[in-house]
């Protein structure tokens, strides 16, 4: 069904617009992010943080969108398929990469398996004519890690976890090139409709697609 396929491309594409970042965000930030929760005794923590967070980027890939684009067609049987092929992909991998690598294996495991598993799904809901915007998903990607390169260089400069003030700006510059290589007024008109049912949040959420707005008729 075309608008079921619609519907799926653009779970994906908003679903990538807050993962993708909050998932580059907690990369960047994680050894910050440790310290202050944490102190100075999880020296590896940030590494195991950082590659746990890989995951949440394959948002932008559907991982987050197949499962309930099955479910509205019914397919519950091809959900179970790509349940159990994660399970035992991760089962096997791990049991070699924790053998060598320790708790780094593991992680790389499950970011491995959730690999497989969204490479299963891809083709399964293809189909059903059905597939990622890969344009669209690059240029959420792009958005996401532009803006880390100044921020990163900053963040040379100041010691953790102060450097954990730069994560505002690292958002701002986020969400001002947003409207520029991914946004459309189409996505600014729906997530407006979309931030009205969103209750406390609807004020921040205003804030910033007027603000994005801006930026895009600037662009224009």
């Amino acid at each position: 069904d075309e608008g079921v396929e619609k519907m799926f491309r653009l779970s994906v594409k908003y679903s990538s617009f807050i993962m993708v970042p909050l998932a580059a965000s907690v990369m960047i930030f994680s050894p910050d992010i440790i310290r202050i929760f944490f102190g100075r005794r999880y020296s590896l923590s940030p590494l195991y943080l950082s590659m746990f967070s890989v995951n949440y980027l394959l948002v932008g890939l559907g991982s987050l969108s197949i499962s309930p684009f099955l479910s509205s067609l019914g397919k519950t049987k091809k959900i179970l398929i790509i349940t159990a092929s994660n399970a035992l992909f991760f089962v096997i991998s791990s049991s070699i990469l924790i053998k060598f690598f320790g708790i780094p294996g593991l992680i790389a495991a499950q970011i491995l398996s959730n690999v497989i598993s969204l490479s299963l799904g891809l083709a399964i809901i293809r189909s059903f004519d059905a597939s990622v915007d890969l344009r669209s998903s690059a240029s959420v990607y792009i958005s996401s890690f532009i803006p880390a390169i100044p921020v990163l260089i900053l963040g040379s400069f100041i010691a953790s976890p102060v450097r954990i003030i730069l994560l505002p700006i690292y958002l701002l510059l986020y969400i001002s090139l947003l409207p520029l290589i991914s946004l459309k007024q189409r996505d600014l008109d729906l997530l407006r409709e979309i931030a009205s049912r969103m209750g406390m949040l609807r004020r921040a959420a205003d804030l910033i697609l007027s603000y994005e707005e801006r930026i895009m008729g600037m662009k224009s």
